[in-house]
C-alpha cells in the first residue's frame, strides 16, 4: 500500500504506460522497433524513456527486448489491482491503448479501457485503425492515433510526444 508521497514511478522520467496484457492485444514488434530506433538515436531519450506494462506478463517479446538492449527502458510490471494500475495511470505522461480490432469492429467496438484513459485527461498513444476510437480520440484532442503496423508513424507519435513533455518539463499537452 502506497503511503502519501509514495510514488510508483518516477516523474523524472519520460513514462509512458499500458494496461493489461500486451502479449495478447497486439504485435508489439513495430512498436519496440520504434522505440529501439529512437533509443539508439538519442542517449537523452535513451536515459529517460520507460515504457510500463502494468498487469503483463513477460514473455513472447523478451529475445527481441534483450536482442536489442531494451531491458531498462521497457518494464514488464506484473498482475496488480485494479487501483494500483490507476495509479500507475494517474503518474504517467502517456497513456498507451492497443485497440487491434477483429475484422470490421473498429467501427463499432469501443474498448473500456479507452474511457479509463480518457477518464485519467492524460495524452493517449493510440495503436489502432481508423474508425470510433480515432474519432474520440481527435474530438477529446487527448489522443495521436497510429496504424499499429505503421513503425515510422509510431516512431514520430513517440518522438512528438517526448519532445513536448521535454519541453514543457511535465505533462505533454496535445
Amino acid at each position: 500500500m502506497l503511503r502519501d508521497g509514495d510514488h510508483l514511478l518516477d516523474a523524472s522520467h519520460f513514462n509512458v504506460t499500458l494496461t493489461g496484457n500486451v502479449e495478447t492485444m497486439f504485435d508489439a514488434v513495430p512498436f519496440l522497433t520504434a522505440v529501439r530506433d529512437l533509443l539508439d538515436e538519442d542517449e537523452a531519450f535513451r536515459a529517460r524513456l520507460r515504457i510500463n506494462f502494468v498487469g503483463a506478463k513477460r514473455g513472447k517479446y523478451d529475445d527481441f527486448i534483450n536482442h536489442h538492449r531494451l531491458e531498462t527502458n521497457v518494464r514488464y510490471i506484473g498482475y496488480v489491482p485494479h487501483q494500483t494500475s490507476l495509479t500507475y495511470l494517474a503518474e504517467s505522461d502517456v497513456l498507451f491503448l492497443c485497440q487491434i480490432p477483429v475484422y470490421e469492429s473498429a467501427t463499432t467496438k469501443l474498448s473500456g479501457k479507452l474511457f479509463e484513459y480518457l477518464y485519467m485527461r492524460k495524452p493517449i498513444l493510440a495503436l489502432t485503425l481508423p474508425g470510433l476510437t480515432t474519432d474520440i480520440l481527435s474530438r477529446s484532442g487527448l489522443g495521436v492515433a497510429v496504424d499499429p503496423n505503421d513503425q515510422p508513424g509510431i516512431k514520430k507519435a513517440l518522438r512528438d510526444l517526448y519532445l513536448r513533455w521535454r519541453e514543457g518539463g511535465g505533462r505533454p499537452d496535445i
